[in-house]
């Protein structure tokens, strides 16, 4: 009878689980979150291959760019964090559901700004004291994929009617920030 009531347990909290990781998974397996990945990754290998010839430059010029990265990485980091604070706040919840279009238009917004810094910041610094041979990672492409893509994300979020309520701060932090953040200078 203690081994159906344990197994009853486990089973009612691994559903209750699955029920409130339904939002999450829908963000996070999105083509939009891929695309994100893929230009987080080729923006930190940018990094490791300054980093790889850094000792052919002054420290100056090596300050320089690291600071341009992080500053840049901070934005996009940035970004990520305003995600989390509205997947934990009800009533922005709630507005993502309904007008997941509007939510798509602002957050495309400020990933442009994001973009903009990092191509006049970092890719230019770090372009500039290589003299080309690091110059970064080339939005230019990409940055097209990225906003189409945004608007079949956001509209998945509008899809999801379980789970909401039951996100944890924890889970958003492991499945979403640790994932798709930048790395900092220091990281890598």
């Amino acid at each position: 009878m203690k081994q159906i009531l344990f197994f009853s347990i486990l089973l009612g909290l691994f559903s209750f689980q699955s029920q409130a990781q339904g939002p999450l998974n829908k963000i996070t397996e999105s083509r939009f979150m891929q695309e994100l990945d893929s230009i987080k990754i080729r923006a930190e290998k940018s990094v490791r291959d300054f980093k790889a010839i850094q000792h052919l430059y002054t420290e100056e010029d090596v300050k320089l760019v690291s600071d341009s990265y992080d500053a840049s990485a901070g934005l996009f980091n940035n970004m990520l964090l305003i995600v989390k604070e509205d997947l934990l706040d009800k009533k922005k919840r709630k507005f993502i559901r309904e007008y997941p279009e509007d939510y798509s238009k602002q957050m495309m917004a400020d990933l442009y700004q994001a973009k903009i810094f990092y191509e006049t910041n970092y890719m230019a610094d770090v372009t500039m004291v290589t003299n080309g041979q690091v110059t970064g990672f080339a939005w230019l492409g990409t940055a097209i994929m990225v906003f189409e893509l945004a608007k079949e994300g956001w509209a998945v979020l509008q899809q999801v009617k379980e789970g909401w309520d039951d996100l944890k701060e924890s889970a958003i932090d492991n499945r979403l920030i640790e994932r798709y953040r930048f790395r900092l200078w220091e990281e890598l």
